[in-house]
């Protein structure tokens, strides 16, 4: 995990005036905060969506309700070719596992506040 990332999954805030969504309102594909143009796609900053995870910049990772707008999401780095066979029971059990808590806000179907920056939509997984 790259330190921007990083820093950006473990900065508890959100912005206060958001609508809240469920995080299964959000339209799978590819993130990247709003300040980033999104020919930066693929970079430390993206953010994948799948459905169901959200997934920093070479991670797999599984991601929970644990409170009112905060998530634990259990990470693996997913780079090489193992990325293709990785599951969430293998993330969830993989000995080289971590996690985070992260504040999320999702404001629209394309669109989220992961602690405090917010995210858009840049195109399909």
């Amino acid at each position: 995990m790259s330190a921007a990332t990083a820093i950006a999954l473990l900065v508890p805030l959100a912005h206060p005036l958001a609508q809240a969504h469920s995080l299964g309102s959000l339209q799978p594909g590819l993130y990247l905060p709003e300040k980033t143009s999104c020919d930066f796609i693929g970079g430390a900053n993206t953010v994948d969506f799948d459905g169901k995870n959200l997934s920093g910049h070479y991670q797999m990772c599984v991601t929970q309700p644990s409170a009112s707008s905060t998530y634990k999401s259990t990470c693996v780095e997913a780079q090489g070719q193992d990325f293709s066979t990785l599951t969430e029971s293998k993330v969830l059990a993989s000995p080289d596992r971590f996690q985070v808590t992260q504040k999320i806000v999702v404001t629209s179907s394309r669109s989220f506040d992961l602690n405090g920056v917010k995210y858009r939509f840049c195109g399909g997984r």
